[in-house]
């Protein structure tokens, strides 16, 4: 099996990584030493909010910490290990991403609002559980949104393809609303902006961010149930706010 983390923080666009831990000879490459190795490169650069414990003991973990834990462990024990292109992490300035071979075993939808638990390697997720990682069945995608919503980051987004098989766990270090997205719909939309609900505005923001807008992207970032997604889209649509695209 095939494992490659990889960090892109330079400013310069025609620089390769800057940092990078894959097989090379000099370590014994498994799933534990890997661990070791980035974990900690993952979360350094964390702004670590200064705060105390019972018996005056410093608490150097966050929410976000418990996240990526959650996000990196989730890569390692869902990979199918005979699949192609290997758990591969790469961290950059604005994101972090997670993506392995397989195929999720659960719909988005259970996903996103937990409870269910299905496992590709159930002996990993108990190896992990020895070493103290992974969340309890069917919390972890909570865990990691948590993380998210605590910093007013936006959400974390799944996605899937196929032949080859692969999931890809996103996790945008970039806040919910940011100002110059507002600014710049604003300056398009003008005054009307102002009649729009929050949610209105966060799909805006989110198709100027990302190029686009959907109803499963949108559950990820709301609790409103996919039918009322669907009328606020397509009264955006009708507001000539949105473009639809295909069906």
């Amino acid at each position: 099996f095939h494992l490659d983390y990889q960090e892109w923080l330079s400013e310069d666009p025609s620089d390769r990584w800057t940092d990078r831990v894959t097989y090379d000879g000099k370590w014994e490459c498994n799933l534990v030493q890997f661990t070791q190795r980035v974990l900690p490169r993952l979360t350094a650069d964390l702004k670590v909010p200064f705060r105390l414990a019972e018996g005056g003991r410093r608490v150097d973990d966050t929410e976000v910490h418990e996240a990526i834990r959650e996000a990196f462990t989730n890569a390692l024990i869902h990979a199918d290990y005979r699949g192609q292109g290997g758990v591969v992490i790469v961290k950059r300035q604005d994101r972090l991403e997670f993506s392995n071979p397989g195929t999720l075993l659960l719909s988005k939808e259970q996903i996103l609002h937990g409870g269910t638990s299905e496992c590709r390697n159930p002996s990993l997720q108990r190896m992990f559980g020895f070493m103290g990682y992974g969340e309890r069945a069917g919390s972890g995608f909570g865990t990691i949104r948590r993380g998210w919503e605590s910093q007013t980051w936006r959400l974390p987004s799944i996605s899937e393809t196929v032949r080859p098989d692969r999931v890809c766990l996103l996790l945008p270090m970039l806040s919910v609303l940011p100002e110059g997205s507002v600014e710049r719909v604003r300056d398009l939309y003008g005054e009307a902006v102002d009649a729009l609900t929050g949610a209105e505005v966060q799909a805006l923001v989110t198709a100027e961010v990302e190029g686009c807008v959907s109803n499963s992207r949108m559950q990820e970032m709301s609790d409103q149930h996919p039918a009322n997604l669907t009328k606020l889209l397509q009264g955006l649509v009708g507001k000539g706010m949105l473009r639809q695209d295909g069906h």
